[in-house]
């Protein structure tokens, strides 16, 4: 038997290493989704509960503000001028009412006030005639006192010159006659001025008792020339005097102000009268989508009673009921962070808390939570467009 070569046995039987394992050991994909899942939840509740504890949420409905439009006056409604759902601007006429009562009273209102200014028209023509005849009057006898005035002043200063100034000397053409040149006699035309009753028949007037004003006229007259000077001067400061208040008394007289008061009167009833017709036409107050018409054409309303609501689309807020054992944490001027549909944020604040309240029931029928409403407008940012009546999430900071 052949020896076996060690050489020989190495190269034909090489040394074998010994084998190490390789394959770890794998987890199911059942698991590893469970535990990313786990995660999720756990990262969502962990935030849930962070804000939770953080905020209080209430719920919050979008609305557009409204405007009751009403009647201005108690009518009959005539026609309705536009549909319901049209949009409308400020102003535009909604509804037209009927009052046959006014529109009567109208008439008639009418008719006092132009014969009324009839009236003052004929009274102010009859009254500028007589003052202007009395004004001629008054010029006349003033024309005339002044002439008399005159006239009586040059025949005093003719009667009381010297016998010299109308004397002529004797000449070949005019030679002296038979009788003296000065007769110391009076003439028979000459006037005795010391008498009054002279003169008030020279003027055909009986004048106030005078008192004379030497000291008016100093000079050489006689104290009779002076006291007519003076007497007509008064008279014809009467006549001026009457001739400056003659249109007042004769207005007076004929009550021309009376029935100016009348007609003024007139006039202001029927601007009022007017004013209640301009009130048959309902018009917008602000511009708006109208809603239903709560009244059809030939049914009564009464004033102030509406006739349909106008909702205003460009003016947005949020509805939002609260108990109302916390009115006093959502004063109005309180800021809310409002979260919209999409997880879009904005931010809202408490305009007012109308007075009205509404009770929910439970479910064994008793009353249960009474809640208040509360009217959120929107501040900073414009809110998103979405439908009227989506529902939006109201936070509160605790």
């Amino acid at each position: 038997m052949l020896g076996k070569d060690p050489v020989c046995m190495a190269t034909a039987a090489p040394h074998q290493m010994p084998e190490f394992a390789t394959d770890l050991p794998t987890v199911p994909a059942w698991r590893v989704g469970g535990v990313a899942a786990l995660a999720l939840v756990l990262g969502y509740t962990a935030v849930w509960g962070f804000e939770q504890w953080r905020f209080e949420v209430f719920p919050g409905y979008l609305q557009a503000s409204s405007q009751l439009v009403v009647a201005g006056r108690e009518a009959i409604v005539e026609t309705l001028m536009v549909d319901a759902g049209a949009e409308v601007a400020v102003g535009k006429p909604v509804a037209q009412l009927n009052d046959l009562g006014l529109e009567r009273r109208l008439r008639e209102q009418r008719l006092e006030v132009e014969t009324r200014e009839r009236d003052l028209t004929r009274l102010e023509a009859v009254r500028d005639s007589r003052i202007e005849k009395e004004v001629l009057e008054l010029e006349d006898r003033i024309f005339d006192t002044r002439m008399r005035a005159a006239e009586f002043r040059r025949r005093a200063e003719s009667l009381t010159a010297p016998p010299l100034a109308n004397h002529r000397w004797p000449t070949l053409a005019h030679p002296r006659e038979e009788t003296p040149w000065w007769n110391p006699e009076p003439a028979p035309w000459r006037m005795d001025f010391s008498d009054r009753s002279q003169i008030r028949q020279m003027f055909n007037e009986v004048p106030a008792p005078i008192e004379p004003d030497l000291g008016r006229n100093p000079g050489p007259r006689p104290l009779a020339d002076s006291a007519a000077d003076q007497w007509c001067e008064q008279r014809i400061a009467e006549l001026e005097q009457r001739l400056q208040e003659l249109p007042e008394k004769i207005g007076k007289a004929m009550r021309i102000d009376a029935e100016q008061a009348r007609l003024d009167f007139a006039r202001q009833e029927l601007a009022l009268l007017e004013v209640e017709q301009g009130k048959l036409t309902v018009r917008a107050p602000t511009a708006g989508r109208l809603g239903l018409f709560l009244k059809q054409p030939g049914e009564r309303v009464a004033a102030q009673e509406p006739l349909v609501q106008l909702f205003d689309e460009e003016r947005p807020f949020l509805l939002v009921q609260i108990p109302s054992e916390r009115v006093a944490d959502f004063a109005p001027g309180t800021e809310l962070e409002l979260v919209f549909p999409g997880r879009k944020v904005g931010w809202g604040r408490v305009r007012e808390i109308p007075p009205q309240t509404s009770a929910t029931t439970g479910s064994n029928g008793a009353l249960g939570t009474t809640l208040v409403d509360v009217h959120v407008t929107p501040v900073g940012a414009l809110w998103p467009e979405l439908p009227f009546g989506s529902q939006v999430v109201v936070r509160r900071p605790r």
